[in-house]
């Protein structure tokens, strides 16, 4: 299931997007690069730009960004997506684990599933690096 099919309305993308910066937040600052990709990602799920325009202001506020998914598939969806976000740079920090293993408890899921989603994310990040490899010089 692609999260562009699950999440249909302007709230459930909000949400998207607002738990992938509740993520990125656990590490810290938002860099400007992930500024830009939030506002991006908004953009490329169809959010209009009055409801985009508040994004900024989540990326700087000091209390924590409350989510609701509508669905369990949704939650799961969700935390599978934020897992890519985390690994995609070779340094998914404590932080970050510790964030994902929180929201996960908020939305009912359990350990072992973020367990088997972390899993089959890296699996799929090796799988990738070795068909890189395949085609290098």
């Amino acid at each position: 299931m692609y999260y562009e099919q699950l999440f249909q309305t302007t709230e459930a993308k909000m949400n998207f997007v607002k738990g992938l910066i509740r993520i990125s937040k656990a590490d810290g600052e938002i860099s400007p690069e992930e500024q830009i990709f939030f506002i991006d990602a908004a953009r490329g799920l169809g959010i209009p730009e009055n409801d985009i325009a508040i994004l900024p202001t989540v990326m700087t506020q000091t209390e924590e960004i409350l989510l609701t998914f509508a669905s369990r598939q949704e939650a799961l969806c969700f935390l599978r997506e934020a897992l890519q976000l985390c690994m995609v740079d070779n340094d998914y920090s404590e932080s970050e684990q510790k964030e994902i293993m929180k929201l996960a408890k908020e939305f009912g899921v359990e350990s072992e599933r973020v367990h088997a989603l972390e899993k089959w994310v890296q699996d799929g990040i090796e799988w990738k690096k070795q068909g890189d490899m395949l085609v290098e010089d």
